[in-house]
Parts: structure tokens; sequence; C-alpha cells
């Protein structure tokens, strides 16, 4: 999938693979803290656990997007506008900066992309960045 910004033409995996979602996972499940009944309830083998038992850092969430959109952004080009034509700059390296550097609605329209191959591969911590 290819995103036009409006400085940036972004390329995104049309499909999120196994890795990726482990990835994204692990960002998520870095920050969750369980205290000592929950941790004796998974030891038994406990399908389900009251969430009182669990606390999770909010900050999880932007990490898990940044994350995301590490795992499935391509190739980033920076254009210009010519006329009426797009003339391609040179490639930039993903990084949390340049991803924050983006306009709020340009920023949307990124996690847009990203959270739609999300959303088809089924990726269940997608939804803890809603």
């Amino acid at each position: 999938m290819e995103l036009q910004l409006k400085e940036y033409r972004v390329t995104i995996k049309d499909e999120m693979s196994w890795g990726d979602s482990e990835q994204i996972q692990a960002v998520v499940m870095s920050s969750l803290k369980m205290d000592a009944n929950a941790r004796k309830e998974i030891e038994k083998g406990a399908d389900s656990m009251d969430i009182k038992d669990m606390q999770m850092d909010g900050a999880v969430i932007l990490d898990s997007k940044v994350k995301a959109a590490q795992c499935l952004i391509t190739n980033i080009v920076s254009i210009t506008k010519s006329g009426e034509e797009f003339v391609e700059g040179a490639p930039i390296k993903f990084t949390r900066d340049w991803m924050f550097s983006l306009s709020r609605s340009e920023g949307a329209k990124l996690m847009a992309g990203i959270d739609a191959i999300r959303a088809k591969a089924g990726d269940e911590s997608e939804v803890v960045g809603k």
C-alpha cells in the first residue's frame, strides 16, 4: 500500500507477518504489571483473571503504534511538488522522531493506513491503540 502524504510517499506492507504481530504484542506485554494473585492464577492455568490484579502503563498505547509503524513501513521517500508532478527526493529512514514530526492530519492519515493493515490481520493488540 502506498500513502501519499504532503511531503512524503510512504510504502506500507500489504499484509502483517506473524513476526510483526509478535513484536507489537511484546511492546504491549512489556508494560503489563500483575500482582501476586494474578501470578498465582497464571501458574494454576487460569483462563481469565480479574482486571484489578493487572495494570498497564498508558504510554504503551503510543509505543505500540510506533512499533507497528516501524514493522509495517517499508519505504519513506521525501517528495516535492513541481507544477502538477511530484518529484522524489532522498529515501528517509523511519524513526520515532520522523513520525512525531508529521502534522496531526498527516500522522492520522498514516496511522489509518497502518491500523487498516493491523485490523485486516486480526491483530488483537490493534484495539489497544484506539
